[in-house]
């Protein structure tokens, strides 16, 4: 049973390594968008959208969370880069990126590193849904949990 164990612990491993991080965000892709993406403190979102949709909905839920906007200009037709930070100094960075006509990406980083404020970043990413009339889905692990919804047919998550 131990050898079993290692041989099984050996080839994840080595799978994890060639792979990266293409399992996780491939597989909510591929999957239809099962999961929050949460890579090296940061979480990432992709939504079927415009990306001027997402970027307006990125703004207002910072302002709506009351961060203190910094850099909100920092845009192009493609996506853009907002800066923030709370209010107790905190930078907050959300990167909105069209990767497709209708599919932009978001991230979101709170902190310099990010490893300690996931829960933050997952809250702005729960208004982000809000302000596209979207359910906030709570992360994997979490209770109550929920899956990708689509409220009106125009926006979605992937």
């Amino acid at each position: 049973m131990t050898r079993a164990v290692a041989v099984v612990a050996a080839v994840a491993a080595l799978l994890g390594g060639a792979l990266g991080c293409a399992p996780l965000i491939g597989g909510g892709v591929l999957a239809g968008g099962t999961g929050i993406a949460y890579t090296q403190g940061t979480v990432e979102e992709m939504y079927i959208a415009r990306v001027d949709q997402v970027w307006t909905a990125s703004q207002n839920a910072l302002m709506q969370l009351r961060f203190v906007l910094i850099r909100g200009d920092e845009r192009d037709a493609l996506g853009g880069r907002l800066t923030a930070r709370r209010g107790d100094w905190t930078p907050v960075a959300v990167s909105v990126k069209q990767v497709e006509p209708e599919r932009v990406a978001v991230s979101v980083r709170v902190g310099v590193i990010g490893i300690d404020n996931k829960d933050v970043a997952q809250q702005i990413v729960d208004q982000i849904d809000r302000n596209l009339g979207l359910s906030p889905r709570t992360p994997p692990g979490k209770p109550n949990g929920q899956g990708p919804q689509t409220e009106g047919g125009q926006t979605e998550r992937r």
